[in-house]
C-alpha cells in the first residue's frame, strides 16, 4: 500500500492510528512555517538499531487540514492530493543522501486554505514543504553533531 521510493532503501506509508497521532503530537518535534507545520519523530540511530533494522525502512506519514483551515472539502481534499504527491516527489531529494533514514513518522497540516481549488497548486505547496523538509535535515545534522562531541 505505500510507495516504495526508487533507490533510496524506504518506503512511505500512511499512519492512520489515533493512537500514533496523539502520541506524535504529544512527544515529536515540530517545525512551523506560515502556511503548515510538520511534526516529526527521530529514529535512534544507535548502533544497535542500525543492525536490527531490515533493508527496507518504513516512514509513517499523514496529512492533516483541517475544517478549521478549509470549510470545503473540495478545498481539504486538494490540498492533501498535493501535500502527498510533494512528498512522494521531493521526500527522497531532501534524505535520500542518508545511509539510514533519520526520520520514522512525519505529520504535515496545512494551516492556510486559498479562497479557490483552483488557487492552490503544486509549486506552492512543495516550495513550503521542501523548505520545511531541508529545515528538518539541518536540525537533524545539527543534533547529530552534538552527539557525536558528548
Amino acid at each position: 500500500m505505500g510507495q516504495l521510493m526508487q533507490d533510496s532503501g524506504f518506503e512511505l506509508k500512511p499512519m492512520k492510528s489515533r493512537k500514533k497521532f496523539a502520541e506524535m503530537y504529544a512527544k515529536g518535534k515540530r517545525f512551523s512555517t506560515r502556511k503548515l507545520m510538520l511534526t516529526y519523530e527521530l529514529r535512534d540511530l544507535t548502533g544497535a538499531e542500525i543492525e536490527a533494522n531490515e533493508a527496507i525502512e518504513t516512514i509513517a506519514f499523514a496529512v492533516v487540514v483541517g475544517k478549521k483551515t478549509a470549510k470545503r472539502a473540495v478545498i481539504r481534499n486538494r490540498i492533501k492530493r498535493l501535500l502527498r504527491e510533494s512528498m512522494r516527489l521531493y521526500f527522497s531529494v531532501v534524505f535520500g543522501d542518508f545511509e539510514k533514514q533519520p526520520l520514522s513518522n512525519i505529520i504535515i497540516n496545512w494551516r492556510q486554505a486559498p479562497a479557490h481549488p483552483g488557487l492552490i497548486g503544486l509549486e506552492e505547496v512543495s516550495s513550503e514543504l521542501l523548505f520545511a523538509l531541508d529545515k528538518v535535515k539541518k536540525q537533524f545534522l545539527k543534533h547529530t553533531v552534538k552527539q557525536e562531541k558528548q
